[in-house]
């Protein structure tokens, strides 16, 4: 049981188990536990009680039984080496950067969230036009609110990178949820856009 809860907690989602590396070596060790007790019980139920009882020529498949057992034990041993170098899919998904697109008549912003394990995050904002174009702007803002959780809105000022990108660091998300994302596009001293959008974000600690 407390294997399972494993497999389904590092998995996330049951196509996983043949769509990722981690997920195929825990399907070929799966497999190969399942031939393991099969053996087992074939011992126990089949073998051990023809050897027992001094049956002619019992003596041989038992050892053979044996032999493939210890092979299946190795195998399993061999596989769970490998998960050193494949990581569960929950582990790629915490440190997966998070890309989200507001987009308005006037203007649109392309934000992606690079997350440091336990560091915050780095956000970066490319501000566009209407037309896909880079946007010369005086001022950037993420604004970030969780009304569900009783998360008044964070305000949070952008730093000019860049051309038409904009960064934040120690960006932090404090629960995962439905996030109000938006961003206060300051265009000149007269003039000022928000492009906002509902989105899923997971937590950023």
């Amino acid at each position: 049981m407390s294997g399972l809860w494993l497999a389904f907690a590092q998995l996330g989602r049951i196509e996983a188990l043949w769509t990722t590396s981690y997920g195929q070596v825990l399907a070929c060790k799966l497999g190969a536990v399942c031939v393991l007790l099969g053996l087992a019980a074939g011992n126990r139920y089949w073998l051990v009680p023809r050897f027992e009882s001094k049956s002619a020529g019992a003596a041989r498949p038992l050892a053979m039984s044996i032999a493939a057992e210890l092979i299946v034990a190795l195998t399993i041993v061999a596989l769970v080496a490998l998960w050193r170098f494949t990581p569960p899919p929950r582990a790629l998904a915490m440190t997966a950067p998070i890309s989200i697109h507001l987009h308005g008549e006037k203007a649109m912003a392309q934000i992606e969230i690079e997350r440091a394990g336990g560091q915050g995050g780095r956000a970066s904002i490319m501000v566009l036009d209407g037309a896909f174009q880079p946007f010369a702007v005086k001022e950037v803002t993420l604004v970030l609110a969780n009304p569900a959780a009783g998360i008044e809105p964070m305000r949070r000022p952008a730093s000019h990178a860049q051309d038409s990108t904009w960064s934040i660091d120690d960006l932090r998300v404090p629960v995962a949820g439905r996030w109000n994302v938006g961003v206060e596009i300051l265009i000149n001293d007269f003039e000022k856009v928000t492009v906002e959008d509902a989105v899923t974000l997971p937590r950023v600690p």
